[in-house]
């Protein structure tokens, strides 16, 4: 967070929404944060196709 605050980056990128946190409603608000410093959270694919 404090790199997207910074400008040092603008995106967060994860193979599976479970890298971020492995609840919905956890994950939703790191994402929130994520948007509203600026930068934009890109996930691969759902860990429902996960080997």
């Amino acid at each position: 967070m404090k790199r997207i605050t910074n400008g040092e980056v603008g995106a967060v990128v994860t193979a599976w929404r479970s890298m971020i946190s492995p609840l919905v409603g956890e994950y939703d608000e790191i994402a929130r944060q994520i948007e509203k410093a600026g930068g934009f959270l890109y996930v691969l694919d759902s860990d429902q196709n996960r080997p």
